[in-house]
C-alpha cells in the first residue's frame, strides 16, 4: 500500500506543480499584457523581484537588468538621495497605500511625470515586499502646466486690467469674486458669495441695483448700471457693473459673467462739466438781459428826445430818430443770437436783413 500511495502523492504533487506553473504563466501573460502600466514589485528591503514588459516599455530597463537592483534606480538623483523610495514604502505600510506622483528617471536619463500607487504585499501577517504601478502621465503634466500657465496669464492680465470680473450662477448668486474686488471692498470671500454683495453698494443706490439685477436674471437681458460703493475704509467712489449671459444651444441661461469698472473719475468729472455749463447758462441769461434792457434804455430815451426835437422844428430830430432805429437793430440782433441753438451755424446776411427791415419800420 505503501509505495501505491507514494506513487499517489507525487502524482498529485506534480498535478500541483503544474497548476502552480499554468496559474503563474497566465499571470505573468497577464502582467505583460499590461503594456501601458509598469508593474513591478520589491522585496520588504525595496530591491526589485518583479517587472513587467510595461516597465521594459516605460522605464528602459530590461527585466534581467532590472530585477536586484534597488527601485530607487527609477527615481530623479535628488527624490533617490532624500529618501522618497522608502518614505513611500513607509506610507503604503501604515496607511494601506500610497500615492505616487512625481518625476521618474527613465534608464537613458530622460523624466516622465509618473502617476501611481505604492502597495504593500502582506504573507502571513507581515510585509513580504512591495508592488507599484506606475503610469506615464507627462502628456496629461504638460497640459495641466499649460493650463494653469493659461490661467495664470489670464488672471495677471485682468488683475492689471481697469475692469474686474465675477461670475453668478443662473440664479443670480455671484459664485466667483476676485481677490482685487475683496480687497477693494475689505470683505472676505464668503462674505461676498451668494447674496453678500448685496452689502457692498451704497444703501441709497442698493435699490436700484437689485431691481435691475432682478430684471436681467428674471429676463436673460445684459444688465448695466452705475452706482456707488462703499470701499475699505468707509470710502465711496462710483462704478459701471456689467453682466452678460452665457447660454446653452437651447439658449436658457448658464451662468452670468460680469465685470466692475471704476468710473469714478469720470462721474465727477461729467459732475463738474454740468455745473460749468449750468453757471455759464445762467452767466449768458443775466447779461441778455443786462444788455437787453440797456438797449432798450438807449432806444426810448433817443426815441423821446427825437419827438421833442422834433416838436420843436429841430433838424436833429431826424438824426435821434435814426439812432433809435440803430439801437432796435442792435437789440434784435442781440435777441437772435441769443435765442440759437448753441453751436448752430449763422450768417451775417441776416444782420443786414434785421438793420434793412428796421430801417424800412421806422
Amino acid at each position: 500500500m505503501a509505495p501505491r500511495r507514494a506513487v499517489t502523492d507525487q502524482i498529485a504533487l506534480r498535478a500541483s506543480q503544474a497548476a502552480l506553473r499554468r496559474s503563474e504563466a497566465r499571470l505573468r501573460l497577464v502582467l505583460d499584457s499590461a503594456v501601458d502600466y509598469a508593474i513591478i514589485t520589491t522585496d520588504a528591503d525595496g530591491c526589485i523581484t518583479g517587472w513587467n514588459r510595461g516597465a521594459e516599455n516605460l522605464l528602459g530597463w530590461a527585466e534581467l537588468d532590472a530585477l536586484g537592483q534597488p527601485l530607487a534606480i527609477i527615481y530623479t538623483p535628488e527624490d533617490a538621495t532624500a529618501g522618497i523610495p522608502m518614505t513611500e514604502m513607509s506610507i503604503a505600510l501604515s496607511q494601506g497605500r500610497g500615492k505616487d506622483e512625481r518625476w521618474h528617471n527613465r534608464r537613458d536619463g530622460q523624466l516622465f511625470w509618473a502617476s501611481g500607487e505604492v502597495m504593500p504585499m502582506i504573507e502571513d501577517g507581515a510585509c513580504a515586499g512591495f508592488l507599484k504601478v506606475p503610469r506615464d502621465r507627462t502628456p496629461q503634466r504638460e497640459a495641466e502646466e499649460r493650463l494653469r500657465e493659461s490661467e495664470e496669464h489670464y488672471r495677471t492680465t485682468i488683475e492689471l486690467g481697469p475692469t474686474i470680473e465675477w461670475t453668478a450662477d443662473v440664479a443670480g448668486k455671484v459664485t466667483a469674486i476676485p481677490n482685487r474686488l475683496l480687497a477693494l471692498t475689505g470683505r472676505s470671500r464668503e462674505d461676498g458669495l451668494g447674496d453678500g454683495w448685496m452689502g457692498i453698494p451704497f444703501v441709497d443706490d442698493l435699490p436700484r441695483m437689485l431691481a435691475a439685477w432682478q430684471r436681467a436674471v428674471t429676463t436673460g437681458e445684459r444688465y448695466d448700471i452705475e452706482v456707488r460703493l462703499r470701499l475699505a475704509g468707509g470710502v465711496v467712489r462710483w462704478f459701471r457693473v456689467r453682466a452678460a449671459p452665457r447660454r446653452r444651444p437651447d439658449g436658457a441661461v448658464l451662468r452670468w459673467y460680469g465685470t466692475v469698472e471704476d468710473v469714478h473719475d469720470r462721474k465727477i468729472a461729467e459732475e463738474a462739466l454740468r455745473r460749468a455749463l449750468a453757471d455759464k447758462a445762467t452767466l449768458v441769461e443775466e447779461v441778455h438781459h443786462r444788455v437787453k434792457n440797456s438797449l432798450q434804455m438807449v432806444q426810448n430815451l433817443l426815441t423821446l428826445q427825437a419827438r421833442v426835437l422834433q416838436a420843436a422844428g429841430s433838424e436833429a430830430a431826424v438824426f435821434l430818430a435814426d439812432s433809435a432805429a440803430r439801437v432796435q437793430t442792435i437789440g434784435t440782433v442781440h435777441a437772435q443770437l441769443y435765442q440759437r441753438a448753441p453751436g448752430s451755424k449763422w450768417r451775417s446776411g441776416f444782420i443786414c436783413a434785421t438793420w434793412c427791415a428796421t430801417s424800412a419800420a421806422s
